[in-house]
């Protein structure tokens, strides 16, 4: 858990809220692209890349 945590926190504060906004929420990304004042096609992007990025921390340890 401690990882996970340590993973999350490095990422920008941005993508930390769309994995919040898309995971815990469970908000669509037209939803939550309206509260970031980003295009849903933006949403999606950042959302992948944090994904990916969190999976890169994770399996490197």
């Amino acid at each position: 858990m401690q990882r996970v945590r340590i993973a999350i926190d490095a990422l920008s504060a941005t993508d930390r809220e769309v994995l919040l906004m898309r995971h815990i929420e469970q908000m669509p990304s037209n939803e939550i692209g309206a509260l970031l004042h980003m295009s849903e096609a933006a949403v999606n992007m950042r959302h992948m890349r944090a994904l990916e990025r969190l999976r890169k921390v994770l399996t490197s340890a």
